[in-house]
């Protein structure tokens, strides 16, 4: 039961953290008419929320480490809810500013919290495939935030898109802290599913200090260089795709070019959950370093082939993006100790902000050349090859430390059953 709640609760706060930050990108087309201000400076008014948003998340892990996940979550929801309904109420540029920057601080303690949380309150068994179904929430979010600003700003105007969320949001913190209050949801999951082993709890062995500091480096490297490529490719494909689509379809307008992309990223969201059931299967190592070495070589499919082969060359990118993210959530728990694994998860987060910058600043700089995205894309596969050295670094013995598991669900690591049963 417990652990049906942390995922529940898990699943609905990442829906709400993506939902909640994308909302003021559609509202700020009626913020303009009404303040008559500019459009870009209503959304530069949202700088310092993005900035808090990547730059506390390392705070927001330690903090979560040292009093608990679960408290620290309610303070989420209640925190990124009454932000969201503060927003509502701005009556100038100056306290909307506030009030988004207040989102990116509450925000913020989403991922490194959130998924570490996660991680630790849902049965061994059963964790990838719960970060997966948690990803797709995330990417349902980012979908939703634009739809459900436009539909709700259309009827009852701008200030409802940040109310009625924000209602909501605040009060799954209600119930969450409700659940805590009446023992449904411990404070401290980490008893359900793990020790304080910098591995987890079904090791063979506990690793030696520089096997640890050698598989967060390698670790380290291959998030660095995919938050880049992720960055840069994400900023170029819709440009990429219009060019693909235009020379297909020359009729084809700015609203099909939207949807193939949407389209492209909703299917990566649910790759995520197939690609977490596998992890629960197989050796997480193995599924990280095959999916990373794919991506070479679509990014040089992308180029080679033109018209609708290229973009579906470009979709298989962008799904094993995704798919290589439950693997990673994995294999960084595993490895990270647990007693400051929301710290490691929020240093995660933060650098993967980090690299947006530099990967904007490649998109543009690649775009205004004579090569163009074609040069872009050979490069960012250049890129994911380093990320695939780096991932294939990681210690092999993370491969004994696993409990796998056979197809049939049984437990295949006599370490894991001993485990078991000890608790029992």
């Amino acid at each position: 039961m417990r652990s049906h709640s942390v995922l529940v609760f898990a699943c609905a706060g990442h829906f709400a953290v993506h939902l909640l930050l994308g909302l003021h990108a559609t509202a700020a087309l009626a913020i303009e008419r009404e303040w008559s201000v500019d459009y870009g400076t209503i959304i530069a008014l949202g700088i310092w929320g993005a900035f808090l948003l990547g730059a506390a998340a390392p705070a927001a892990g330690w903090l979560a480490d040292k009093a608990g996940a679960a408290p620290i979550m309610v303070i989420f929801f209640v925190g990124s809810g009454a932000a969201s309904m503060a927003a509502a109420m701005a009556s100038a540029p100056a306290s909307l500013a506030v009030t988004l920057a207040a989102l990116g601080l509450f925000g913020a303690i989403y991922h490194p919290v959130g998924l570490a949380w996660l991680l630790d309150g849902v049965d061994e068994s059963r964790r990838g495939w719960a970060v997966g179904l948690n990803g797709l929430f995330g990417s349902l979010g980012v979908a939703a935030a634009p739809a459900i600003a436009g539909v709700l700003g259309g009827a009852f105007g701008w200030r409802s898109a940040f109310l009625l969320p924000g209602i909501v949001t605040a009060t799954i913190g209600i119930l969450l802290m409700a659940a805590l209050i009446r023992g449904i949801v411990a404070i401290d999951d980490r008893s359900i599913a793990s020790s304080k082993s910098a591995v987890g709890s079904t090791s063979l062995r506990q690793p030696v200090k520089g096997e640890v500091k050698r598989a967060l480096a390698a670790l380290g490297a291959a998030m660095m260089c995919g938050s880049l490529l992720y960055s840069a490719f994400v900023t170029a494909l819709p440009k990429w795709t219009e060019g693909r689509i235009l020379a297909e379809w020359p009729a084809a307008d700015l609203g099909v070019v939207g949807t193939v992309v949407a389209i492209v990223f909703l299917v990566g969201g649910f790759g995520q959950v197939l690609a977490g059931y596998l992890a629960d299967r197989y050796d997480p190592r193995h599924i990280y370093v095959l999916v990373i070495a794919t991506k070479p070589v679509l990014l040089v499919a992308s180029v080679l082939f033109g018209g609708p082969a290229g973009l579906i060359a470009a979709a298989a990118l962008v799904l094993m993006i995704d798919i290589a993210s439950p693997s990673e959530s994995l294999l960084l728990a595993r490895w990270a100790p647990a007693n400051r694994r929301g710290f490691a998860f929020g240093v995660r987060y933060a650098a993967a902000l980090a690299a947006t910058p530099a990967g904007l600043w490649l998109a543009a700089a690649f775009h205004d050349t004579s090569w163009g995205h074609n040069c872009l894309f050979v490069g960012l596969a250049a890129l994911a090859a380093v990320a695939a050295i780096a991932a294939a670094a990681i210690p092999r013995d993370i491969a004994t430390a696993l409990r796998l598991v056979r197809r049939d669900g049984a437990a295949s690591n006599f370490s894991a059953i001993r485990f078991r049963q000890r608790r029992g």
